[in-house]
């Protein structure tokens, strides 16, 4: 494919993605608030710390801003540069997301191109890109995977590009190995999911060596063995902060069988066919189930693997050798790790997964011509692939799918006309700190540093009134922010706040503004210190 070609497509998804994010705004979670707060910190010279405290992990060190493990470093770095020339912290983190996804295009169409892909399927896969609700949605979403995907991918290409120059000499190749030991290692340092690219790789190569123990073998796992530095780094760093080697929440969690087979089950559908409101997750699972079973039928009706050229299938089984392994990796942590089970788990995947369709199908290609029947069945997957994720498209920039409901909730006019936000600023200090429920999003639009109360998803911890107390005592908390409409898991969860909320009367609390959605009351009194133990935060306080 033609540069200028290539240079047109990335055009085109950057305008695409550039405009839906105008238009429906950034996707903003419990993670970006996470990111955008270290940026922050970053810049204005603090270090890789967080000032809203949510998980137990950074909550350990009793201090505000707490120092951060739950996630790497790199991705808070990233965004923190263009926040540094003046640029705003949400349109900062967007142009690292858009701008990673679009140079995921060119790399896509080079490995494409490497590993057997025809020009016209690669333009296939470039136009799935385009019309996918999925690659739409996280070049818009602050999270750290559209970077982590771009490195993922890029490690393939570097290793793709690796075997091809073994027959230019030794040299060459070992510096293509290099590239992907260090794109390999970088991306630990923007999801810890980096350390099962870092298997993948090295497994690969050691592999190689148990076949066939000669010096080039030899020399191939040792120049791919510096990928495992950063994630050595992130290890001695986590012990040094926190005395554990995850350095993430420490929480026990046990997933049923079930669970993970579920999310295992419905996430190919979930990215394939984005989430058009007219079809759930059932519905797309049983899409997909129709859509293997014709790539089988396929597979058998073209002569499946002797269909593929030799130097091609050695090239997709190191790409279906790293993916099976990563895949594989992230549904075992899954069943014992905290955090949501779903199709974001394996969206890094998916570059590499239409990469080796595209393989296939180029070596396919014969069938579609012998067959009119089996072309038009072919147009109408692509068509039915298409209409799913254009209706994405649609119901999204109508929809508006952002963090825009929190500061809707906080902007709502109080008894005077103005609204909390503005009664906030104006009646607190600045140097106050804040507890809240749903206080990623709370804290974050309040611009106050504080501590969110964390639900039994994320956390041990229960907030009855002794604990809360404390905390509000070790972390020099004045305020606490209820809601008072759709109320957030943690409320519900504590008898103390649910009541609190409904019939605001404390010895040690008392309200001072509210509005039809939230409740801001105010620490009456310095409470004293309750005893430690199940309903105290002593446990707040690291022993190191």
């Amino acid at each position: 494919m033609r540069r200028t070609e290539v240079l047109l497509w990335m055009a085109a998804a950057a305008l695409q993605w550039t405009v839906v994010a105008w238009l429906a705004g950034a996707v903003l979670g419990n993670d970006s608030f996470q990111y955008l707060s270290i940026a922050d910190s970053l810049v204005s010279g603090e270090g890789l710390v967080t000032p809203i405290v949510f998980y137990d992990t950074e909550a350990s060190h009793g201090t505000i801003p707490a120092p951060v493990s739950t996630f790497p470093p790199l991705f808070p770095v990233l965004v923190a540069l263009p926040h540094l020339l003046g640029v705003a912290l949400p349109v900062a983190a967007l142009f690292v997301t858009v701008a990673c996804s679009v140079v995921l295009i060119p790399v896509l169409v080079s490995l494409a191109g490497k590993i057997g892909a025809s020009v016209f399927w690669t333009r296939v896969v470039l136009l799935f890109v385009l019309l996918s609700d999925t690659f739409r949605t996280y070049a818009r979403s602050i999270v750290a995977e559209p970077p982590f995907t771009l490195l993922l991918t890029s490690a393939a290409l570097a290793v793709v590009l690796a075997e091809r120059a073994r027959a230019q000499g030794a040299l060459r190749e070992r510096g293509w190995l290099l590239v992907a030991a260090v794109l390999a290692g970088t991306a630990c340092l923007v999801r810890y999911a980096g350390y099962f690219l870092v298997l993948g790789l090295v497994s690969y190569f050691a592999l190689g060596l148990l076949r066939s123990c000669k010096r080039p073998e030899v020399m191939r796992v040792v120049w791919v063995s510096p990928s495992v530095v950063p994630p050595l780094w992130l290890l001695l760093r986590n012990w040094n902060l926190t005395r554990t080697l995850s350095g993430g929440n420490t929480k026990h969690v046990v997933r049923g069988a079930m669970d993970i087979l579920r999310g295992l089950a419905y996430s190919p559908g979930d990215l394939v066919f984005g989430q058009p409101a007219w079809i759930d997750s059932r519905g797309r699972l049983v899409l997909m189930f129709l859509l293997v079973g014709y790539g089988v039928y396929w597979w058998h009706r073209t002569g499946g693997r002797s269909s593929l050229r030799r130097d091609h299938t050695g090239l997709l089984a190191f790409v279906a050798w790293v993916a099976l392994v990563y895949a594989g990796s992230m549904t075992l942590s899954g069943a014992f790790m905290v955090f949501t089970f779903y199709a974001r788990m394996f969206y890094p995947l998916l570059p590499l997964g239409l990469v080796g369709l595209a393989v296939c199908a180029t070596q396919w290609t014969h069938a579609l011509r012998s067959s009119r029947p089996q072309a038009a069945l072919s147009v109408g997957v692509g068509g039915l692939v298409a209409l799913c994720n254009g209706a994405s498209l649609a119901s999204t920039v109508v929809r508006g799918d952002t963090f825009d409901s929190m500061h809707a909730c906080l902007s709502e006019p109080t008894e005077d006309g103005r609204s909390l936000v503005d009664v906030v600023n104006a009646r607190v200090p600045a140097g106050a700190r804040f507890a809240a429920t749903n206080g990623q999003a709370a804290l974050f639009v309040l611009d106050r540093p504080g501590l969110a109360l964390a639900e039994s998803e994320y956390s041990e911890r229960t907030w009855e009134e002794a604990r809360l107390r404390e905390a509000m005592y070790r972390f020099a908390l004045d305020y606490l922010v209820l809601f008072l409409r759709d109320e957030p898991a943690v409320q519900r969860e504590s008898r103390f706040l649910s009541a609190l909320a409904a019939k605001p009367s404390s010895t040690w609390l008392r309200e001072t503004v509210r509005n039809g959605c939230a409740l801001v009351l105010l620490r009456a009194e310095t409470p004293p210190a309750v005893p430690t133990g199940n309903t105290a935060i002593g446990d707040f306080a690291s022993e190191h």
